[in-house]
């Protein structure tokens, strides 16, 4: 019996647990929140969605004291202030009486981390609570890498199936494209002009500024005319859920504790894992060109500033 808690049911949160739950990902999945009539009306809601599919998966209202079992725990608490980096004061408060929750509740498993800024506060969250690096880690920039992999899509008319492609550093502003590791099937850029057609062989650096614009702004274009980004989030938990309960050794970018990795030490940004039901068994190290390491190392910079301040 698979058992996930979801800390924080505000539009992340909740449509987490909707997707979870419609994709028979997990069989309970336990909603916690500061409101309770919002977690009520959220359980009723998305457990009526699935009675017309027969699912087996179950969302319940609950505590801290229901979650002690669980297999994963999310921590989507937290509230939008424009820039992720900006959310930093609001977050930390809100994440420091979770912890304390979390500690006295004697759950032992892994956590993953959504809260903005994502870095920041999954290296604030995995040092609080003194846990293990590979049992907790933030989803990083796992979204928008599935959104660089989209816009490659659209570009060439390649499937998303058959596109790698990667953002890697901070889930937010300084993040980076690794250019040099992308890969159609297992063509490099390069390569892939030589035999696809000319008309989608402009990967120049203008279009490859425009494309990583693209998915830099993406957040910023989603969230002002409903307050929210929600579905995309949710279908990347859900993967890194699905990975984790069915054991499935997938790689996936995660803002996780470097220790050595492009000679980075103790901090949290994003570089590609492998994911399994132990959580993360290993993280990976791209090998990316000199200009995009200094990128890294710039995005390192900012995140580290920012955790001084806690």
């Amino acid at each position: 019996m698979s058992k996930i808690g979801i800390i924080g049911v505000g539009h992340v949160g909740a449509h987490c647990a909707y997707t979870l739950a419609i994709t028979n990902t997990i069989d309970e999945i336990f909603l916690i929140d500061l409101k309770p009539e919002k977690i009520l009306s959220e359980k009723y809601d998305i457990n009526d969605s699935l009675v017309n599919f027969g699912l087996k998966s179950k969302v319940k209202t609950g505590n801290y004291d229901d979650i002690t079992d669980a297999d994963i725990l999310v921590l989507s608490v937290g509230k939008i202030i424009g820039n992720r980096l900006n959310e930093l004061e609001t977050s930390k408060a809100m994440l420091d009486d979770v912890i304390l929750k979390i500690q006295s509740s004697g759950f032992g498993g892994i956590i993953i981390s959504i809260t903005n800024p994502c870095d920041i506060m999954t290296y604030y969250a995995l040092n609080k609570l003194n846990w293990d690096k590979y049992k907790c880690f933030g989803t990083g920039t796992a979204l928008d890498s599935t959104r660089l992999v989209g816009e490659l899509s659209e570009y060439t008319s390649i499937s998303p199936k058959s596109i790698t492609a990667y953002v890697l550093g901070e889930h937010g502003d300084s993040q980076f494209v690794s250019w040099s590791t992308v890969r159609f099937g297992n063509f490099t850029i390069e390569d892939f002009k030589k035999f696809y057609s000319p008309q989608y062989c402009s990967f120049d650096s203008a279009k490859k500024a425009e494309i990583a614009d693209n998915v830099r702004n993406r957040a910023g274009i989603i969230y002002p005319p409903k307050n929210a980004t929600e579905y995309g989030i949710a279908t990347t938990l859900t993967k890194i859920v699905s990975a984790i309960v069915n054991d499935e050794k997938i790689i996936c970018p995660l803002s996780v504790l470097l220790n050595g990795e492009y000679n980075e030490q103790d901090i949290c940004l994003s570089t590609p894992c492998v994911i399994d039901k132990n959580g993360i068994e290993a993280i990976l190290e791209l090998p990316i060109t000199d200009d995009e390491l200094i990128s890294l190392k710039k995005s390192a910079e900012i995140i580290r500033d920012k955790i001084k301040l806690l």
